[in-house]
């Protein structure tokens, strides 16, 4: 059994810590991109999970993301994804569709 001493001296502890060094920037860095890395695995799973509808698309109006249940929606099967969103819109409605969508680009670019 080893014996355990305990400083109460603030002047001890200010000697201990002058003795310490700093982390490695490089191991900060490394355990800094796995957190990252873990937290977008989770929100990637929790938006597949998640029983509304979400589509993410680009510019060019490409789906980029998708979960399940924003095929559901459109009666498509989740495993017939649609390059182009306005492809799972119905016909009469997909020129409104891009008309709609040229106008969110064109004020979002406004916002930047």
């Amino acid at each position: 059994m080893s014996n355990v001493t305990y400083s109460t001296s603030i002047e001890e502890i200010d000697k201990r810590r002058q003795h310490e060094t700093l982390p490695d920037k490089n191991t900060e860095k490394e355990q800094s991109i796995v957190i990252i890395k873990h937290l977008d695995r989770l929100n990637t799973q929790l938006l597949k999970e998640y029983s509304e509808g979400i589509f993410f698309i680009n510019c060019e109006g490409d789906i980029v993301f998708s979960n399940e249940a924003a095929f559901k929606l459109t009666g498509n099967e989740h495993k017939q994804k649609s390059q182009q969103l306005t492809a799972l819109i119905h016909k009469s409605k997909q020129q409104q569709a891009q008309e709609l969508f040229q106008c969110a680009l064109r004020r979002s670019k406004k916002l930047y």
